[in-house]
């Protein structure tokens, strides 16, 4: 009750749009009070969430999305601005010509975004497709997918007070339906259980008896309720930890297969023992997030004011996320020549040039924001600068909390005491062992059951 009053006077205080620092506690307690209140009000309208269908819990884990993440005035502007998109989007997927494509069979097709090595370990003498989403959106939705949506609709005609979510419908459909029709594969792995059309996906596939996969990718957050109700065939997630999480977030136990990357495993037990090539290397990781007018662009070149000539600063692109890669370095070349005290050397490096492996050899900091590839340089042995930003710290690397080898930046970071950060080696103990989530995992070998 203590932490409803709490959230309830967050949520009507007009001082939290101020920023104000003594509200930031507030402010993240009052986050788990209402993904806490967004799965109760879920749970007492769908009734059991283990029973539920996987055309229910697609409508459920986007009711939860849209509780989540829009206010009363964004969902309306959503609803009419997505209303008046809905018939063009529906003529376009069903009234255009057929993609020039071959038959390709395989075992199984990878929608490309996550760590593919992660899959191919499972799926071992298997011949393995990949592509991204947006190469294969675009196929025309037979008269079987029309006649799978229409059924759908009939079980659950609240689909048709949702525009937004049949648009999401339409875009993914039309994607599954030109690997079933050109591929004909017996399993199709994506990385989107935030996807709000994954359930009803899985139930599409079965039709095909085919089976729906998910990796996760990345930390899952504690109190986000962005993947509730999530239903695959086999979901693949790092650790006990996360695998809890998502069942606390009504997504069915029975699913889940508890799996450290391999690359995680291989990154602990070996790389992290080794020594550095370059103690004065720190590996700067961009992605969408850090692009120019974001406070973790401005928080990264306050970073680079403050380094001294022994550093030398390598600048690397998200392994998937690119998007702002090439205005990002240009911004930042424009930037930094302007500054005149500006002591350090920085430079590119590209991932197909110099693989993670190679990376989290040559570097001993990586500096970034709510990236997998973070945790692959801790568990390499890379201390790790965190920019704040979109993504708030008690979230990312929630067990990390007061590691000595994570340094999040802010405004009080001055130079001693990141001069102190720098020049401390890295930690190997069982107090900063004990505060991954998936250490067993690590420790021990498994794959997949089919």
């Amino acid at each position: 009750m203590e932490s409803l009053v709490k959230y309830l006077v967050y949520k009507n205080n007009p001082l939290r749009y101020l920023g104000i620092i003594g509200l930031k506690e507030l402010h993240l307690e009052a986050d788990q009070v209402k993904n806490r209140l967004i799965l109760d009000k879920m749970n007492t309208r769908f009734g059991v969430y283990k029973k539920l269908s996987n055309i229910d819990r697609s409508l459920a884990q986007f009711l939860c999305q849209e509780s989540l993440y829009t206010n009363a005035a964004q969902k309306i502007i959503s609803k009419i601005l997505f209303s008046l998109a809905l018939p063009f989007v529906a003529m376009f997927f069903l009234l255009k010509s057929f993609k020039n494509s071959t038959t390709n069979v395989c075992d199984v097709f990878v929608f490309e975004y996550g760590d593919l090595d992660y899959v191919r370990s499972d799926f071992k003498n298997r011949k393995i497709l990949t592509g991204a989403a947006g190469s294969t959106v675009g196929s025309k939705l037979g008269w079987f997918e029309i006649n799978f949506l229409f059924r759908s609709i009939l079980k659950q005609p609240q689909y048709l007070l949702h525009p937004k979510l049949l648009v999401n419908i339409l875009r993914w459909l039309s994607a599954y339906a030109w690997v079933v029709r050109y591929c004909k594969p017996k399993t199709i792995v994506t990385f989107f259980e935030g996807t709000a059309s994954c359930s009803l996906l899985t139930e599409y596939l079965h039709c095909y008896h085919i089976q729906h996969w998910n990796y996760a990718h990345g930390e899952h957050f504690k109190y986000d309720c962005y993947s509730a109700y999530a239903n695959f065939d086999r979901y693949v997630i790092w650790g006990e930890f996360f695998k809890n999480i998502q069942v606390e977030k009504n997504c069915q136990s029975d699913m889940f297969f508890t799996r450290a990357p391999d690359v995680f495993k291989r990154f602990y037990n070996e790389i992290r023992h080794s020594p550095k090539i370059n103690n004065k290397h720190i590996t700067v990781l961009i992605h969408s997030g850090v692009q120019k007018g974001k406070i973790e662009y401005e928080y990264l070149l306050r970073l680079l004011r403050q380094l001294n000539s022994e550093w030398t600063v390598l600048l690397r692109p998200h392994p998937v996320d690119r998007s702002s890669w090439p205005a990002v370095l240009n911004d930042l070349k424009k930037d930094l020549s302007s500054i005149e005290s500006l002591k350090i050397q920085v430079k590119p490096e590209y991932p197909e040039v110099v693989p993670m492996q190679e990376s989290v050899q040559r570097s001993s900091i990586f500096v970034g924001s709510a990236s997998a590839a973070l945790l692959e340089a801790l568990l390499a042995g890379c201390k790790i600068i965190y920019l704040p930003g979109r993504i708030k710290n008690k979230d990312i690397l929630e067990r990390h909390q007061g590691s000595l080898n994570i340094l999040y930046y802010n405004d009080d970071i001055e130079a001693p005491l990141l001069k102190e950060f720098l020049e401390t080696e890295y930690l190997i103990n069982d107090s900063e062992d004990n505060k991954i989530n998936y250490l067993f995992e690590l420790k021990n070998s498994s794959h997949v059951p089919k």
